[in-house]
């Protein structure tokens, strides 16, 4: 079925992972675990998943929480998602792994609640890296079943970073070697929704909605920036600002 901000795994055209995604509130598909807390939106989070083989695609077993905007990594057989929003204001730290039938719950994301997550498509399960993101806009993170996150919405960062403030973008890096999630070093710039290739030694940054803009809203970027393993560094600007690259 139709749908929006759905997590993307698998660089082959025969062998393709979708995951979550977000409907509108008069969709028929119902399969999604709201929690009874959980407040109305007009972009409700699911949990479908669907393997592409080349052909047509199927649908598999859902993700446990579903949620629209995650980050993905991995292959159709072997697969990790993390953040996202459940509905239209409520980000996550959760992180799922697929193991090619079914999905489970493993250790979350470091720092704040996130959506607009992007991460390395090329990295895998054992050696990922995930970079940006935008904060919970509402200033508050929610719980699988509803009930407030604890954990702060976004982390301090530099005055130089600081976010724009409707819809914080986060300079946050982190990476996974298959059990846990390690802080890294931060980006130069926030951004999320930007394009990023590379992998989890190497990487590189493009576009996206940018940590500031002159109105003090959140803008476009022509950013670039590049990864070498513990360190961020910023490139020449692309030639147009562009974001949901």
């Amino acid at each position: 079925f139709g749908r929006q901000g759905a997590a993307h795994m698998g660089d082959s055209p025969n062998a393709s992972l979708l995951a979550g995604g977000y409907l509108s509130p008069t969709s028929t598909y119902l399969n999604y675990p709201y929690g009874p807390n959980m407040p109305y939106s007009t972009r409700k989070g699911v949990g479908c998943t669907e393997s592409w083989d080349g052909t047509s695609w199927t649908e598999v077993n859902d993700l446990n929480t579903g949620r629209s905007r995650m980050g993905g990594i991995g292959s159709q057989n072997s697969a990790l998602v993390m953040g996202g929003c459940y509905g239209d204001l409520n980000c996550s730290r959760c992180t799922e792994e697929w193991n090619g039938t079914s999905w489970t719950a493993v250790n979350t994301l470091p720092g704040q609640n996130i959506s607009n997550v992007n991460a390395v498509p090329n990295s895998t399960v054992n050696a990922g890296l995930q970079a940006g993101g935008s904060g919970a806009p509402t200033g508050q993170g929610v719980t699988p079943d509803g009930s407030p996150d604890a954990y702060p919405p976004y982390e301090a960062v530099p005055a130089t970073n600081a976010p724009s403030t409707d819809r914080p973008e986060c300079t946050n890096v982190a990476s996974f070697d298959g059990t846990n999630w390690t802080s890294a070093a931060r980006m130069v710039r926030g951004t999320s929704a930007h394009a990023l290739g590379g992998n989890l030694n190497n990487a590189i940054a493009a576009g996206g909605a940018r940590d500031t803009s002159p109105s003090g809203v959140p803008a476009c970027s022509k950013f670039t920036q590049f990864w070498d393993y513990d360190v961020w560094s910023m490139g020449p600007d692309t030639p147009r600002d562009a974001s949901s690259i």
